[in-house]
């Protein structure tokens, strides 16, 4: 969450100078300069991508291993968008940026499921939330990297979009150390002394193991009942939760912060101020975000 929160935060205030490069490239080639639409959708295409794919998910192998694999996901799109400014290839940028929005997609559904499947019942709020502080942290670090006083600059721009890898190398070295969720083991796998084993590598205490494996028992039981899309929706004890959800999600849509927020730091500031503005905006963003887990 923490790689793509960055390459959230890091693309706006070097919007410019990469466009140039888009420019500087295409004069390069065909001796005139890029047409502003071509220029613009060109621009955008380097950035939706990882917006749009953003809402791809897939689940494949076990948790931390599929976690592992689509990170190299991570690996590939920041060389990408690094050997981009080298090879003079707009088009490398937004191949990287391509596969970085793949990642983004997958990681974005597998992370929230690790935390949440090894986190123990009386936390699992709490480190659920872990995702969304690591997200807003990394908005605030690609946003601090993006400024022109730091990496936000002609020469360092490409150097800013690899910085991704630093967080990428260290799941490699970190997360291979890390148990397999429990409840993938027994739930989905019906591997009982592994799930066993990987709950005593977390609680530690024999008491909590046994009655953890007696709930997820019970879970899986009920998992393998069934439950229909229609019988979902039509269970009364459901209809509050999704009702919560809907109301939650569309109100964060419709309310037009991102919108308001954006559009009047174009009208009311200069380019630096509105730059900074965003940075600040960012950082409040954060620490925001840092009450979410004691709460």
């Amino acid at each position: 969450s923490l790689q793509i929160g960055y390459h959230t935060g890091n693309v706006n205030a070097p919007a410019k100078i990469i466009e140039e490069f888009f420019n500087h490239t295409w004069r390069a080639r065909h001796n005139q300069s890029m047409p502003d639409h071509s220029l613009t959708l060109l621009w955008s295409l380097s950035v939706i991508p990882s917006l749009i794919i953003m809402f791809l998910s897939l689940r494949f192998l076990s948790r931390r291993n599929s976690i592992l694999i689509v990170n190299g996901l991570s690996v590939a799109g920041a060389c990408m968008m690094f050997a981009s400014k080298a090879s003079e290839s707009f088009e490398v940028l937004i191949l990287g940026r391509l596969v970085f929005g793949l990642f983004c997609g997958l990681v974005m559904s597998m992370n929230p499921l690790y935390i949440q499947e090894m986190s123990p019942t009386n936390l699992r709020g709490a480190f659920a939330t872990l995702n969304q502080v690591s997200f807003a942290s990394g908005i605030l670090v690609g946003m601090v990297a993006g400024l022109e006083t730091v990496l936000g600059t002609e020469h360092y721009w490409a150097m800013m979009f690899s910085l991704s890898l630093i967080p990428a190398v260290t799941q490699y070295l970190v997360l291979p150390f890390c148990p397999e969720s429990p409840r993938y083991l027994l739930i989905n796998r019906g591997e009982e002394s592994r799930a066993e084993s990987a709950l005593q590598r977390l609680r530690g205490r024999a008491d909590s193991v046994f009655a953890e494996l007696e709930e997820m028992k019970e879970e899986a039981g009920h998992t393998q009942s069934g439950l229909t899309v229609y019988e979902f929706f039509r269970k009364r004890s459901y209809r509050q939760p999704i009702i919560i959800v809907l109301v939650v999600n569309l109100g964060s849509q419709l309310s037009g912060f991102n919108a308001v927020s954006r559009n009047t730091y174009k009208k009311c500031f200069t380019e630096a101020q509105k730059h900074f503005n965003n940075t600040v905006m960012g950082f409040c963003s954060d620490k925001k975000s840092a009450w979410l887990p004691p709460l």
